[in-house]
């Protein structure tokens, strides 16, 4: 009966090492991603690009554990601009449907062969509606306004890096 102990031991280990650890593994790796994601902007876009992934081919979709409350009476309106998170931003960029509306809308408009002077506020560190704006030749001037001070940077760091006659119009 004793031989058939670590049997027995040797059975449940290998059980347990090839069904229960890498399921455990992998959600680990995955919490240490959503963490990261919303404090740098490298794995907040590649984040975001495998939750897009993985909703295209396998149709699994996001859960949030919780929702946190933006009006909470200890923040200030400073704190809520600040808050910069990365993967939500990386989110709205790259969901395709969402920026096809913009691009088709501003397309539709581009039609009309009028020339406007926009403004778009929270434009965002890659400014994405303003550089759609300036693409399609829509805009006479867009002002490009954010109040986060980091998103503030980037943008103005990108508007310097952009030819001079799309940084003129921005």
């Amino acid at each position: 009966m004793s031989s058939s102990g670590p049997l027995f031991y040797n059975y449940i280990m290998s059980w347990c090492s090839y069904i229960i650890l890498p399921p455990l593994l992998l959600y680990a790796i995955m919490q240490i991603l959503y963490w990261l994601s919303h404090r740098t902007n490298f794995f907040g876009r590649y984040y975001a690009m495998l939750y897009y992934t993985l909703q295209e081919r396998f149709d699994i979709t996001l859960v949030l554990r919780e929702l946190k409350n933006p009006t909470d009476k200890n923040k200030t309106f400073a704190d809520i601009v600040n808050h910069y998170d990365f993967f939500a931003y990386w989110l709205m960029c790259l969901d395709k449907p969402r920026v096809n509306a913009y691009e088709e809308a501003i397309k539709q408009y581009a039609q009309l062969r009028k020339k406007a002077v926009w403004l778009d506020i929270g434009t965002g560190a890659h400014m994405p509606l303003t550089r759609l704006l300036i693409k399609y030749g829509v805009a006479e001037h867009v002002h490009a306004v954010d109040a986060n001070r980091k998103t503030y940077q980037s943008a103005k760091t990108l508007r310097e890096h952009l030819p001079n006659g799309e940084k003129q119009r921005i």
